[in-house]
């Protein structure tokens, strides 16, 4: 038998897991099931077919598998490598952005500082701005509006009333009601601490690159 706590928990959740509504749909078609009404059955096909907003995907270049460099210094042919990539780091290719995390992860040893500094000159600034992008679009992967649910007051009422059998069918509506309002809240505080979590982000890399680029008279 399904739980009303199940159905208000798949309520919750910003995208229900698929896997969960595919249990209990397989769980309500099988004959010698009992305790799946027709609501239920009709909510959790309902809830199946919705469809996952499809995030945005930025791809950091220091992200994933970084092709691997030895830990050496730098060699005469990446130093003049280093000196003919443009001065201005928006015009650094996703490729060049690539090769220099590939050098600044290789390049931690205190025997190679010096060689890491001048590395860390360049791609710091790239780094910033590929950051940056990426959590301006956590950001608008976060303020998304959340996928609509089908109305499952139907099916949690059921799911109440056999859990509890003495309710009267107009106080199993009741509670299901109540369960469905502390769903949705929570459902909407979750997105909201991830679109503020998303800010504070943005927010920490830009006063980061202000801390960087600040003139210091002295």
């Amino acid at each position: 038998m399904t739980r009303a706590s199940e159905i208000a928990n798949l309520m919750r959740q910003s995208m229900p897991n698929r896997g969960s509504v595919l249990f209990f749909q397989e769980q309500g078609r099988r004959s010698s099931t009992s305790g799946y009404t027709q609501r239920m059955l009709a909510f959790f096909d309902a809830l199946y077919r919705v469809e996952a907003p499809r995030p945005e995907v930025y791809t950091h270049p220091a992200a994933g598998h970084i092709p691997s460099r030895d830990r050496v210094p730098l060699s005469p042919v990446e130093l003049a490598w280093l000196n003919r990539l443009p001065q201005d780091p928006t015009q650094i290719s996703w490729d060049d952005a690539r090769t220099l995390a590939s050098m600044a992860n290789s390049l931690s040893s205190p025997k190679l500082s010096a060689d890491r500094r001048l590395v860390d000159s360049v791609w710091n600034p790239v780094r910033e701005i590929h950051d940056h992008a990426a959590a301006e679009v956590q950001l608008r992967n976060a303020e998304r509006p959340l996928p609509m649910l089908p109305d499952a007051l139907g099916a949690l009422a059921d799911a109440v009333a056999m859990e509890n059998p003495q309710l009267e069918p107009q106080d199993a509506i009741g509670r299901a009601s109540r369960l469905l309002d502390q769903a949705a809240e929570t459902r909407r505080a979750t997105r909201e601490r991830a679109i503020d979590a998303a800010r504070r982000q943005l927010a920490d890399l830009e006063q980061a690159h202000e801390r960087r680029t600040a003139v210091v008279i002295t």
